[in-house]
This record gives structure tokens, sequence and C-alpha cells, in this order.
């Protein structure tokens, strides 16, 4: 990426949005379900219990985007449908936990884009980041 090129043409815009997630920062994962993967893993220590959490855990998602009226959710709607699936409520949010700590360490940033939204940023443009993330805001 040429910075100063694109620098340029953002200059042309009175507002600059980035999506937050695989443009700002990434995934170490080949797919973004691989975390469902890791998470299930580092929780049972058992490869098939793992795959066997990563299929339930993008099931109680596509079942928590069918029951919102919007098709978005959260975190924790997903692990409420989730929940009725694992016998122990302990489990799940432990589950739910494991799953967000994997996620923070499976992501990183870009630093090209990072640059350049800093950069637009330090010359005083107006800038949005947006999310379809189910994660919430205070997630750290």
């Amino acid at each position: 990426m040429n910075l100063e090129k694109e620098i340029k043409r953002c200059s042309q815009f009175e507002l600059v949005s980035f999506d937050i997630f695989d443009t700002l920062i990434e995934r170490q994962v080949c797919v973004p379900t691989d975390v469902f993967y890791l998470a299930g893993f580092n929780y049972f220590k058992d490869k098939n219990k793992a795959i066997f959490f990563k299929d339930c855990r993008i099931k109680a998602e596509a079942e928590a985007r069918k029951n919102s009226s919007t098709g978005e959710t959260t975190l924790d709607d997903i692990y409420k449908v989730l929940q009725t699936g694992i016998k122990n409520s302990t489990d799940a949010e432990a589950l739910k936990k494991f799953e967000v700590e994997t996620e923070l360490e499976q992501v990183h940033p870009r630093e090209e884009l990072v640059q350049l939204c800093n950069t637009l940023v330090k010359k005083g443009m107006k800038i949005a980041l947006i999310s379809d993330m189910y994660l919430t805001s205070d997630t750290t």
C-alpha cells in the first residue's frame, strides 16, 4: 500500500470509515470460525470435543441471528442458545470466557491500515470505526 496515495485519496471525503475486523485488525486463523475450535480445544483439551463445540457454536450463532429482529446478535445471545445444548451453565460461561480470550489472542493489527487511520485522524479527518462483530465494545 502506498500510504501517501491513500491519504490523498481519502482526503477528498468528509468521512472515512474502517471496518475493524479484517481491515484494521485480522485474525491469525484461516477462517474466523477456527477461533471456536481453538476455544473448545483450550477448554476441553480434546480434539473431538473441540470440533463438536465448533459445530455447536456455529449453529448457535445462526439460530441467534435467525431469532433476532435485525439479523444481528451478541455473544450473550449466542450463548443463551448454546446453553440449551449444554447441561451445565457453568460450562457455557466458561466456554464464553475461553472464546473471548482466544479471540483476543488470535488478533493483531494490520499495521499499514492502522497507520493510515492514525494519519487521517492526525490530519483532522472524521473517522468512523464500524463492525458487525458480536463482541461488545468493552472487550479488550
